[in-house]
């Protein structure tokens, strides 16, 4: 019976895990140091990412800076001649054009908004400037539609000759009265796409004793690859 137990004794002692051995100073330091450069690691990575974000958006902060720098330059560049601005008026629509391009990237300006800056524009403006930017805004809108016109004519390879007659006819049907000192602040009155597209189908058969049937059907072949797809 004592060797039964002494048996049973024995075989629960060897079933039984073996502990481990106590860690020591050394084992204790080493797992340490182990989660301190796991830390110093992710530390690395995240200051890696916020130094990248931190990059990209000073990039992006700089590009809208030029992009308003610009802006305001191009404005001035085409209306300080003409409208004979003064120093003070300058540096006035300078700051504003700078601003409102740099706002409109966050959030882009409603018509109401646009208005706004009109009656801001026209204040800054003597009576006698007014009529001169109105001017200003109605020759490059035309000047811009002329750009769309030639296109076509362009594209439809017509001869330089017929070129002009066919961009006269077409901005002929194309009106833009002067008044709008902001286009932006006028959409319903600025020439849209499809009037272009309309006043070249419509021009296109006043013109058949200046083009012949080919350049004709070259033009009807461009208005249809621009006009936009039905669904």
């Amino acid at each position: 019976m004592m060797m039964l137990q002494a048996l049973l004794l024995a075989t629960t002692l060897v079933a039984q895990d073996p502990k481990p051995p106590p860690k020591t100073v050394e084992d204790r330091l080493k797992e340490l140091d182990e989660k301190l450069s796991a830390l110093e690691k992710k530390q690395k990575s995240l200051s890696d990412e916020n130094a990248a974000m931190e990059k990209e958006m000073a990039r992006r902060t700089q590009a809208r800076q030029n992009a308003a720098e610009l802006t305001a330059s191009m404005w001035i560049q085409r209306h300080a001649g003409a409208l004979q601005l003064e120093d003070r008026q300058k540096n006035a629509f300078i700051e504003l054009w700078r601003k409102w391009t740099f706002d409109d990237f966050d959030k882009p300006s409603d018509v109401a908004a646009w208005k706004a800056r009109e009656e801001i524009v026209r204040k800054e403006l003597t009576p006698a400037q007014i009529p001169l930017l109105a001017r200003n805004v109605r020759e490059d809108h035309l000047a811009a539609m002329k750009q769309s016109v030639s296109f076509f004519g362009q594209v439809a390879k017509l001869p330089a000759e017929k070129r002009a007659d066919f961009e006269k006819a077409v901005l002929g049907r194309l009106s833009f009265e002067e008044g709008p000192l902001l286009l932006q602040a006028h959409p319903e009155r600025v020439i849209q796409w499809n009037s272009v597209l309309e006043a070249v189908e419509a021009s296109i058969p006043e013109l058949s004793n200046t083009l012949s049937e080919t350049e004709q059907n070259a033009l009807r072949k461009v208005l249809g690859q621009w006009r936009p797809k039905q669904r």
